[in-house]
């Protein structure tokens, strides 16, 4: 991958650093630090820049596109946080309606907070006997529709259950309701596709 090849090639280049991070690529920490720490720069020349790719990020972004069959991907400067904000705040207005698994990661409800939108909840169903939630009702579906702006579903879960998934999609595209999912902890799951 030319990132790989990027950033090993300005290792070979033994630059003196004077930028951000402050570790000044971990000089003086242990060797192994220092080679992990090594790869850890910011937009300098020979470089790419995260906020505009040209480069080296720009084809890594192009590959993962490939490989997850997207029409496009990004690496974000905040992880999937920032993801899930620029998400939900992209496709919502100040008080719209947003149907979300109560279960979600807590930047869901930031970006709830932030823009003052109004929650309905899909409740998943709690495992008596492990205490964890294990599924949604889909049957919550349709009723819930009426009055979101958009979906976010956690998929899998953080326990890392999945639940069907398809037939909630399908129900918001009846109603031409756009679906987000935070598959923050699922990116594995292309790995799997046979079913």
């Amino acid at each position: 991958m030319r990132l790989l090849k990027t950033l090993k090639q300005l290792n070979e280049d033994k630059r003196i650093s004077f930028h951000m991070p402050g570790h000044k690529s971990g000089r003086d920490l242990f060797q192994g630090q220092q080679d992990l720490l090594s790869f850890d720069i910011t937009e300098i020349p020979g470089a790419d820049n995260l906020h505009d790719a040209s480069g080296c990020i720009l084809e890594t972004e192009q590959a993962i596109s490939n490989f997850y069959g997207s029409k496009q991907s990004k690496m974000l400067v905040g992880g999937s946080t920032v993801g899930i904000l620029s998400m939900i705040l992209g496709l919502t207005q100040h008080g719209d309606g947003i149907l979300v698994n109560r279960n979600a990661h807590k930047s869901v409800y930031n970006a709830i907070e932030m823009n003052n939108l109004i929650p309905i909840y899909l409740y998943p169903e709690i495992d008596d006997d492990l205490g964890i939630p294990v599924s949604l009702h889909v049957d919550q579906i349709d009723e819930r529709l009426k009055s979101v702006k958009i979906c976010v579903l956690t998929y899998p879960t953080y326990e890392g259950l999945c639940y069907p998934i398809e037939e909630i999609i399908s129900g918001c595209k009846k109603h031409r309701i756009p679906v987000l999912v935070d598959e923050a902890h699922g990116a594995h799951l292309i790995l799997n596709r046979d079913g």
